[in-house]
């Protein structure tokens, strides 16, 4: 189950959810030699049932990710800049990334790039 899910994951959530399974498999020994400190088996199970959500968003995300590229794709949304809640445009500027205004994007195009979906 775990290396059908992680063929497909999106990189961020391989890394959560890797490091979240090497954490239980570095500490079961431990956990074995010191039942009374960590409840032995019964805590390695109750850590890997704790993981097995972590499997299931690396699917829901990645359907996700292939729908939301397919909409952009279709809709022509790949090249339109990124743009916050307040309305500021995500730029990259010499000193790196950073929100401005529309007006003070127009005003000074030479010192900032739009950051966009593609």
């Amino acid at each position: 189950m775990i290396r059908e899910t992680f063929k497909d994951g999106l990189p961020s959530d391989l890394q959560v959810a890797s490091s979240t399974i090497a954490s239980i498999f570095n500490n079961i020994e431990y956990k074995l030699n010191n039942p009374d400190l960590y409840g032995g088996v019964g805590s390695i199970a109750s850590d890997y049932i704790r993981a097995l959500p972590l499997l299931q968003s690396i699917e829901f995300n990645r359907k996700e990710y292939e729908n939301v590229y397919k909409t952009l794709t279709e809709k022509g949304g790949m090249k339109e800049v990124a743009v916050n809640s307040l309305g500021q445009i995500a730029v990259q500027t010499e000193e790196g990334f950073n929100w401005v205004s529309p007006e003070e994007y127009h005003n000074n195009k030479e010192e900032y790039i739009p950051i966009t979906n593609a």
